[in-house]
């Protein structure tokens, strides 16, 4: 009785943490996955379910596996500097607006060609048709 209480406090508690939101909350899933598995190998061995053992041992493979993952990996690897490509790491992003609005992602030490809307909307001025323009006139066959 005890050993089903055990696995239900801590087991019930591990599967809520599985789902939060928080990584600092869900990291601690598998610590009380793991703190239930005496208690599973106690009830299996008392009620001698031998195939239920063999899925016991399994499930805390995959526990240690967590804990390995989101305790002791995660203190040993360097921190990610976002999704930059390699060798521009050290790259500061930056977000610029324009005078007219435009926004745009850019870096420190990247070259500034301006804002590409302006740009896009200069060529489109200069290309724009007469202010006498007809549609329908432009291809007239003669």
């Amino acid at each position: 009785m005890i050993a089903q209480i055990w696995i239900a406090v801590f087991g019930l508690m591990s599967s809520f943490l599985v789902y939060c939101r928080s990584e600092r909350v869900r990291r601690w899933a598998p610590v009380l996955a793991l703190l239930a598995q005496p208690a599973w190998y106690i009830s299996c061995y008392e009620a001698k379910q031998w195939g239920v053992m063999v899925l016991t041992v399994a499930y805390t493979g995959f526990h240690l596996r967590g804990l390995w993952t989101l305790w002791v990996r995660k203190a040993v690897l360097v921190p990610e500097t976002g999704q930059l490509p390699k060798g521009m790491e050290h790259c500061t992003i930056q977000f610029k607006e324009c005078k007219k609005g435009h926004g745009r992602l850019t870096a420190m030490n990247w070259i500034d060609h301006g804002c590409l809307w302006c740009v896009i909307e200069q060529l489109k001025a200069s290309i724009a048709p007469p202010q006498d323009y007809v549609p329908g006139d432009e291809w007239v066959e003669r």
